[in-house]
């Protein structure tokens, strides 16, 4: 059997070979963190001072056939030199919808180490626009914006009164709201007045909707009121008159709570 100095001086060599293991473990990992943090700063210093990363071609992608390729590039022109890895794609994004309304949304991706990769979306068509005046045709988003497309007869009409300038492209021609309302108006009729608009017109200074009916009634509305109530009284009174059998010259609808029709002299 081993003394009692014996074990007592076996756990005291036990004790100190066990320090000097964990100082080794530990020297280890200090080594090993002053390696990657030295890696890291090299690398940051390199993406900062380098040009490796910095943007040298922006490449749109051509997601519409009328789509201006080099329009979109000039609008990204002071991106050129940038460093990719630190770059804001929404500020991107941002700058696109502003400059080209017509846009619905737009992708951006980077092609690394030095490309940017452009998709952008164009809004759909929904309606086409004619100029009373220059009978030149446009055609609209659903938020009233002009697409670079051309006019598709399968779309709804609206004739544009008031306005002798010519339209341009990207330009909001008419708000959203008044939009929403106009792309409304004919489905509204079918379902609950039981006859069709045949004929739509938005006057553009008074800012208001002239409907025509089959029988030839004109319906006004002031596009800056409430819709609905105008619609609705419209709704109320039909009890009193038939669009499709009476013969009405026209019903006027933009004095708030009030409906006012003349009928049609024979």
């Amino acid at each position: 059997m081993k003394s009692r100095f014996a074990r007592r001086l076996s756990r005291f060599l036990g004790s100190i070979s066990s320090t000097f293991s964990g100082l080794s473990v530990l020297g280890s990992a200090r080594v090993l963190l002053g390696v990657f943090l030295t890696v890291s700063i090299l690398f940051v210093a390199f993406v900062f001072s380098s040009s490796y990363f910095t943007i040298k071609k922006i490449t749109p992608s051509r997601t519409n056939p009328h789509l201006d390729i080099i329009a979109v590039q000039k609008s990204l022109e002071g991106y050129y030199g940038k460093n990719i890895i630190f770059l804001s794609i929404e500020d991107i994004k941002t700058r696109l919808i502003k400059d080209f309304p017509a846009f619905e949304s737009v992708e951006i991706s980077a092609q690394w180490p030095d490309e940017l990769l452009v998709n952008p979306q164009m809004s759909e068509s929904v309606i086409i626009v004619e100029n009373d005046v220059t009978k030149k045709f446009s055609v609209l988003s659903k938020s009233g914006v002009v697409l670079p497309v051309p006019a598709d007869d399968s779309l709804p009409k609206l004739i544009l009164k008031q306005r002798e300038s010519f339209v341009d492209n990207q330009e909001e021609l008419i708000q959203a709201q008044y939009m929403a309302d106009i792309m409304a108006i004919p489905s509204f009729f079918e379902e609950h007045i039981e006859t069709k608009v045949v004929r739509m017109e938005y006057l553009e200074k008074a800012e208001e909707l002239h409907l025509f009916t089959p029988s030839g009634t004109k319906i006004m509305l002031d596009m800056r009121q409430n819709m609905e109530n105008q619609l609705r009284l419209l709704t109320y009174n039909t009890g009193q008159f038939m669009l499709e059998r009476d013969a009405i010259e026209h019903i006027d609808l933009r004095i708030p709570g009030a409906i006012y029709w003349k009928e049609a002299t024979l």
